[in-house]
């Protein structure tokens, strides 16, 4: 009795293990750090990606925002966009220039990359 609980315990661990590395090894392959594209993920690994903080899309792009080739800052706007509600939407494209400076703390010029990008995708909504 001992031994069948130990053998199937065992074979339940290993089966797991087993699928996490499947579904893992999937998702690597399936998304390239060079050229990332949305198309390829759900809308749970979108929400995902956004909540991520930028440190770890410098480690995953494998450098700092400012030297993003433009599949990765596309990437980026991609994500940011796509993980916002049709309200939040809206009430982003009608923000004024001292909202954004407000929500970025700082007045436009010293901008991070990676909220000009986001600024950028926001604009990008307004145009189309």
């Amino acid at each position: 009795m001992k031994r069948n609980l130990f053998i199937l315990l065992c074979t339940g661990i290993l089966s797991t293990l087993l699928s996490c590395a499947t579904t893992t090894s999937i998702f690597a392959q399936t998304l390239d750090s060079d050229k990332p594209s949305i198309e390829l993920l759900s809308e749970e690994q979108i929400q995902e990606w956004n909540s991520k903080p930028i440190k770890e899309w410098n480690v995953f792009f494998g450098s700092e925002a400012e030297t993003w080739n433009p599949f990765q800052m596309k990437f980026y706007e991609d994500i940011s966009v796509k993980a916002l509600s049709d309200e939040e939407k809206e009430k982003l494209m009608n923000y004024q220039k001292a909202d954004w400076e407000k929500k970025f703390g700082s007045a436009m010029d010293t901008w991070k990359v990676h909220q000009l990008l986001f600024y950028s995708a926001i604009l990008n909504l307004t145009v189309n």
